[in-house]
Parts: C-alpha cells; sequence; structure tokens
C-alpha cells in the first residue's frame, strides 16, 4: 500500500469513528437498531486509524501522518473524555 492510501485509511476511520459517535449520542435512542454503534466504533476504527497512520509515517516523516495519529487518539479517548465531563457535569 502506498503512503496516499494509508494516510485515507487514517482520515476515513477518525471521521466515521467521530460522526458515527456524535449520531449515537445525539440522535439514536434507546432501543434503537443503531443503539452503541457509536461507542463500538470508538474502540474498533481508531486503532485501524493509527495503525494506518503509523506505517505511513514512517515511510515519509510527514507532519499530516503525525497530526492522523493524534485525531486517532483523540477518536479513541472519545468516549472515555464523554463519560468524564458527563459525571463532572451530572454526577455519579
Amino acid at each position: 500500500m502506498g503512503t496516499r492510501s494509508l494516510r485515507n485509511i487514517a482520515l476515513l476511520a477518525f471521521c466515521m469513528a467521530v460522526i458515527l459517535f456524535i449520531i449515537d449520542v445525539l440522535f439514536v435512542f434507546y432501543d434503537s437498531w443503531f443503539d452503541g454503534a457509536g461507542i463500538i466504533s470508538t474502540f474498533i476504527l481508531p486503532p485501524i486509524g493509527i495503525r494506518s497512520a503509523v506505517l505511513a509515517y514512517r515511510r515519509s516523516d510527514s507532519r499530516i501522518d503525525g497530526l492522523l495519529i493524534l485525531a486517532n487518539l483523540f477518536a479513541f479517548f472519545l468516549y472515555f473524555a464523554f463519560m468524564f465531563f458527563g459525571t463532572l457535569l451530572f454526577g455519579p
């Protein structure tokens, strides 16, 4: 695989994880067929994106790949941040 395709995979994994998480949090109600898919996607898609971005970074040493690594790390910890701030705002 080329560097460009690895970057595209990393970018797609980040975007899909964030979009699915936002849809799951804002628009999906309890007992829907889509309930939990956004939360599960934050544990499945970002590791794929991190791996792709690391492979692209090893080949090119580009700052874009470093930013994609950080973006996918952010997406991976998005659920934990959501729970942390939700607990701070609304209590245990």
